[in-house]
């Protein structure tokens, strides 16, 4: 959202309504999708072969578990950190963090209570304190033309679609969903809580992503000058100082950190029902 707004200029709300079409909306499909299927992915894709729907699991676990997004999410988890800990190398670093996530995923519920009550919170903290003070104290503007109306949209809608949070939220749906029948509510009250839950969560990723954006094109100036992975981090510098450069390492870290517990449990989750699916006719 920060690119969305810095290339679009003047025309940046338009290009972000584009872009939460397709980074929340979509992402918002797919959780209402999988709603409708129960939680169960196998439903989802019932109008496939078995051996097409066990494929298309395995393709979504794999890349957004250990192959894709997680290992990203720790190099970045590292390059957030390294400046609090210079004797700390990247090897030592993902063992450390792996021990702990390995820790934290077999107790589910506990690394589901610490992402509720603790670290999405605290991120949320963190977003919300950048976005203000970086849209109260703006900087110069360098007055670029803005993109035309078709254009500005046009970006908005194929950034938010690169996110590919679509594919992300058709696993974390399956745990949404066990999550809110965990507690003991009938089909019609699970169904009623995992939508207020999806709406939320959508509506708070639509006001931080719509806060980046339009405070990135109030810092066009200044983010014209460095590459885009460290635009959070030159906004929240030139704001507030040393603090919100430290804030926005954290931030950067707590992003990652709980993508990947969220990753991880999910990723258990779909694995477990493709075990289940496959084997319930054996004894």
């Amino acid at each position: 959202p920060m690119h969305v707004g810095y290339e679009t200029s003047g025309m940046a709300w338009l290009s972000l309504i584009g872009f939460l079409i397709t980074g929340v909306g979509a992402p918002l499909l797919g959780l209402y999708a999988i709603l409708l299927s129960e939680g169960n992915l196998f439903k989802f894709f019932s109008e496939s072969s078995p051996l097409i729907t066990g494929l298309w699991i395995a393709i979504l676990v794999l890349a957004l578990g250990p192959i894709g997004a997680t290992p990203r999410c720790v190099l970045l988890s590292y390059q957030a950190l390294k400046s609090f800990m210079p004797g700390l190398t990247l090897p030592w670093f993902s063992l450390i963090l792996g021990g702990v996530l390995v820790a934290l995923t077999l107790k589910k519920t506990a690394a589901i209570d610490l992402l509720g009550k603790l670290f999405s919170p605290l991120l949320l903290v963190f977003l919300l304190s950048i976005i203000y003070f970086s849209l109260i104290h703006p900087a110069p503007i360098t007055h670029a033309e803005p993109l035309s109306w078709s254009k500005s949209i046009t970006t908005g809608i194929t950034e938010g679609y690169q996110t590919m949070d679509l594919l992300a939220a058709l696993i974390f749906a399956v745990t949404l969903w066990k999550i809110t029948k965990f507690y003991g509510f009938s089909k019609q009250e699970t169904k009623k809580v995992y939508f207020y839950a999806m709406t939320l969560g959508g509506f708070l990723l639509g006001v931080i992503y719509f806060g980046l954006g339009l405070a990135a094109q109030s810092h066009e100036a200044i983010l014209s000058t460095v590459t885009k992975d460290l635009y959070l981090n030159t906004m929240a510098y030139s704001t507030l100082g040393h603090v919100g450069g430290s804030m926005a390492c954290l931030t950067v870290f707590l992003a990652c950190f709980t993508t990947i517990i969220a990753l991880l449990v999910t990723c258990c989750d779909c694995a477990l029902q493709w075990f289940e699916k496959t084997y319930e006719a054996k004894p």
